[in-house]
């Protein structure tokens, strides 16, 4: 009985439906049949087809142009589905994608737009769908949009950044592959991942050389290694904004950022050698001196450091020392624990000594017939 009224229910909703909606497919699929959308189909079944199609998708105009979205957005729908390989299947996928669009529903349009670029890459249309999916995903990095009851961001970063890497691989090409992959990276860059962030960048560098979007990419890299090595003791992350801004300037001579990088390289090789004598003086300190050598030799390859003179000098006084035979490494903080004595265990028995055990100390002999128990008082 509860199977027949939901049955009787199915068929009242879809009653309700147009008329050309309930003609392509949806009672065949209540009845546990799909129309078929890759079947190769013989002339005759194609002209049959291309008919049908036509008329339904004048209809789905006619709702479209007098305002009635929603008919319109089925109507295309059930065209695109039931006849793929009419000459307006592809065109109502995109106009089922266009009203999500008008409709604000960017999330729904974007997928909408991914089945007409999935579907039909040969549609006149297909460079719109790339550039509207990639104008919904600008919107949604850069909105600042709330989600529901206002908390948090409208979509997660993780989510964003599959919409753009789809499009980076559907359209790699295109202008919007670049600008994807510079938006992953601004994605990656925000939620503090910064190895991921340059590998963003670096990929823009690397496949889109000579253009506008490599120069920025390359020059956020640089950026990203320098924010690196300001949280960083290691003088391996300076030398690694050093190479950066190298290669920006070797690559990109006549842009005017080059001017800024080369004057802000002398400061980053400062504040390396600064890390280099801090590192020495830190081994030296822990007795390690020959590892302290490596960074004051470090140091004294640049005569004009400010450091140079009091590298010069350590390296000097540690020769010294290494020359006198004193130790390199300083004794543990509390040194080896002597060894402590073995103590012998009492040995306790019951009844008479032995004569072999004449000589043993500490032997309590209880005489016999004596409980070996102590007498308490009062007993």
């Amino acid at each position: 009985m509860k199977t027949a009224n939901t049955l009787l229910a199915a068929l009242f909703f879809c009653s309700c439906l147009p008329n050309e909606i309930q003609a392509q497919g949806l009672f065949s699929k209540i009845r546990g049949k799909v129309a078929p959308t890759d079947k190769v189909l013989t002339g005759n079944e194609l002209a049959t087809q291309e008919g049908l199609a036509s008329a339904s998708f004048e209809k789905a105009e006619n709702y479209e142009n007098s305002g009635k979205l929603r008919q319109a957005r089925d109507l295309y729908k059930s065209i695109a589905k039931s006849y793929p390989n009419t000459t307006v299947g592809a065109e109502s996928q995109f106009r089922v994608a266009r009203i999500r669009d008008k409709e604000g529903d960017g999330r729904k349009a974007y997928e909408e737009y991914e089945t007409l670029i999935s579907k039909y890459r040969s549609s006149p249309h297909f460079q719109d769908a790339i550039e509207r999916q990639f104008a919904i995903s600008e919107d949604l990095r850069t909105s600042g949009r709330k989600g529901m009851f206002g908390l948090g961001a409208s979509i997660q970063p993780s989510d964003l950044k599959k919409m753009y890497e789809k499009i980076a691989d559907a359209a790699p090409y295109t202008q919007y592959a670049p600008r994807s992959l510079m938006a992953i990276g601004a994605l990656n860059a925000s939620e503090g991942l910064k190895p991921q962030a340059i590998r963003s960048y670096q990929s823009v560098v690397d496949n889109y050389r000579g253009t506008g979007f490599a120069k920025d990419a390359q020059f956020e890299i640089y950026k990203l290694r320098g924010q690196a090595a300001e949280n960083s003791n290691s003088p391996s992350e300076d030398r690694a904004q050093v190479d950066a801004g190298l290669d920006f300037v070797a690559q990109n001579p006549n842009d005017a950022r080059s001017e800024m990088v080369k004057a802000g390289l002398e400061d980053i090789e400062e504040r390396s050698l600064e890390k280099m004598y801090k590192t020495g003086q830190f081994y030296e300190e822990s007795g390690n001196h020959k590892s302290a050598l490596v960074y004051y030799r470090d140091i004294v390859k640049r005569p004009d450091s400010k450091h140079y003179a009091a590298a010069s000098a350590r390296i000097a006084a540690i020769q010294q020392i290494l020359a006198n035979g004193e130790p390199e490494e300083k004794p543990k903080l509390f040194g080896q624990l002597p060894s402590l004595p073995k103590i012998e265990k009492p040995k306790f028995r019951l009844g008479k000594k032995d004569e072999a055990d004449s000589d043993d100390q500490g032997v309590l002999e209880v005489p016999a017939g004596q409980s070996s128990s102590p007498v308490l008082p009062g007993q």
